[in-house]
Order: C-alpha cells, then sequence, then structure tokens
C-alpha cells in the first residue's frame, strides 16, 4: 500500500468536517474499522518477519557476552560470585527496533492510533512468544543454565516493554517465564531472581526513549522516577557550571570598632567583664544610632532638595 500524502490527508479532514454531526460520526465508525483492518493485515504481516528473524537467531550456543558478575554473601559470611545477564539478546533489540521503524512508516503513533498500537504490539509480542515457544519445544532437554537465564532476561524485557495498553501477549510471557524456571535448580534460581530482574528493570530504564512509542507513558514516569544506578545514571558527564559567590557587603569601620571592642572586653579581668560588656553594648547602640541619624538627615535633605527644586 503507498503512503498518504498530507495534502490528501488535509482535504480528507476537511471534507469529514463538512458534514453533519450524524453523518460524520457515522462515516467516523466506517473509517475507524477500515484502518483497524488495514493496520492488522499491517501488523501480521512485520509479525511474521520479526518472528522468522528471532527464530534464525536463536540458538543453544546463543548466550549473550554482556554479562556482569556478582559477589553477595551468604548467611555465614562466605562469599559467592556468579554472572548474570544485564542485557537482552542483541536479536531482540535488533528485530524491536525494526518493528517500531515500519510502525513509524505507516504512520503508527500512540497518541493519535491507539487501538492500532495495541493491536501492533499484541501480534509483535506473540511473534517473540511463539518463536520462544518453538525452540523450547525442539531443545528443552538441553538448555545449559546461561541460556536460560539469558532467555529469562529476554522474554521478561520484551513483557516489560510490551506489557503496557492491555497487551495479550503478556499472559504468554507469563506462562514462558514460568517454564524456564522450572528448568533452573530451585535453589540457584532463588538466588539469580531478584538480582536478574533488577538488571531488566535497570536497562528497561535506560530504553524508556529508544521504545517509548511502545512504552505506557505513566510507566515511563515512574521508571523515570526511580533511583539512578551508577551505570545509567548520565549525571557526572554534564558540565560543572561556575559558581559565584555572593558580593561582599561590609561596614570596614564598623567592623573595626567592634572587633577593638570586643578585644578591650575579652582582655578585662573576670571581676569586671560584666561591666565592660555593658559598656561595649553601649558603645554600639550609640554607633548604630549616630549611622542612622545621619542616614535620616542625609534623607531629609535630599527630599527638601527634590521638593524645592519642583516648586
Amino acid at each position: 500500500a503507498g503512503m498518504v500524502g498530507d495534502g490528501a490527508m488535509t482535504s480528507a479532514q476537511l471534507a469529514l468536517s463538512s458534514l453533519d454531526f450524524a453523518k460524520r460520526v457515522d462515516v467516523e465508525g466506517k473509517l475507524g474499522k477500515l484502518s483497524l483492518s488495514a493496520y492488522e493485515l499491517f501488523a501480521k504481516s512485520v509479525a511474521k518477519s520479526v518472528g522468522e528473524a528471532v527464530e534464525e537467531n536463536l540458538s543453544l550456543d546463543g548466550a549473550a557476552t554482556n554479562w556482569e558478575e556478582i559477589s553477595i554473601k551468604d548467611t555465614e559470611g562466605n562469599s559467592i560470585s556468579f554472572s548474570l545477564p544485564h542485557t537482552p539478546s542483541a536479536f531482540v533489540m535488533d528485530q524491536l527496533f525494526s518493528a517500531l521503524s515500519a510502525g513509524h512508516k505507516a504512520r503508527l503513533f500512540g497518541k493519535t492510533n491507539l487501538s492500532n498500537l495495541k493491536l501492533f504490539k499484541a501480534s509483535i509480542t506473540t511473534a517473540y512468544i511463539r518463536a520462544f515457544t518453538k525452540f523450547l519445544d525442539a531443545h528443552g532437554e538441553g538448555l545449559t543454565e546461561g541460556l536460560v537465564l539469558q532467555l529469562l532476561f529476554d522474554v521478561r524485557f520484551l513483557s516489560e516493554v510490551m506489557a503496557s495498553g492491555g497487551n495479550a501477549g503478556v499472559d504468554g510471557s507469563t506462562r514462558l517465564e514460568q517454564r524456564l524456571e522450572q528448568s533452573l535448580d530451585p535453589i540457584d534460581w532463588a538466588t539469580y531472581e531478584p538480582y536478574l530482574w533488577k538488571n531488566v528493570g535497570r536497562f528497561v530504564q535506560r530504553c524508556c526513549l529508544l521504545f517509548g512509542d511502545f512504552m505506557d507513558q505513566r510507566k515511563q514516569d515512574k521508571e523515570m522516577k526511580t533511583k539512578s544506578s551508577s551505570q545509567s545514571n548520565i549525571l557526572p558527564t554534564s558540565e560543572n557550571v561556575p559558581r559565584f559567590n555572593l558580593l561582599p557587603i561590609s561596614s570596614p569601620k564598623l567592623f573595626d570598632i567592634g572587633v577593638y571592642i570586643d578585644t578591650e572586653v575579652a582582655a578585662q579581668k573576670p571581676a569586671e567583664k560584666g561591666s565592660k560588656d555593658k559598656k561595649a553594648e553601649d558603645q554600639k547602640s550609640n554607633i548604630f544610632g549616630s549611622i542612622l541619624g545621619e542616614k535620616a538627615a542625609e534623607a531629609s535633605a535630599m527630599a527638601q532638595d527634590l521638593f524645592s527644586g519642583a516648586g
């Protein structure tokens, strides 16, 4: 199908707006159904290509190399180290981005085509789940622990990106996760699970902008408010802004007098300290009073000059 130009869209919108209300509602309903049917064919076509690409890239030695080593201590204080994936498989990211690019070419934007977007996301998610399920049916007994952990990361990452908006593929992702978990040792999985899901959440947070059209806006805002980790925090890369101190405002004469008075008071004997403190306070009061008096006199003189000039 060829692309519809902006001019044609504008003409159609003008023609639709010229109809009376009842007829316009009827036409909009029919156009909505036609649009959904067309996008269903488009979504199935994109999902088919995505599923085929995923099936081709799935293999028994396909565990990703982007793993990180985690060290923890058991209840007895002994150190335990193990490695877990912290990024999804490359083909998962590649096909997800390809699907998003295809949606953009077909004018699939969440703000204007929410129903079409839900249909598109459900089709893509189903294609992923079918490809993973087919792979497990063929090689379920020969999976290594590392490959299972990588597949768990891929499935959870996919569900986190595509789950918003009532996506029907979430149930399939949950069943697939449960199937993969059953192939792991229960004690080992209990150790791995919180750290693996933490890595998934951290990577989803880093992909909020890349897959923002797939992710629910409310969920995206929630993820961005969470505490950033050292690996995803970009604040240290920002340029340091120079800071300037406030301009100094002082009264040198008053300060010198105050220091002289305080020094003189501190040098007196303890028996005379009370009288000297009172004397110093009186001197300070006199100084402040004289300064205020001078300023008041200057202000009065200035006001008189202004009034006399105006007269």
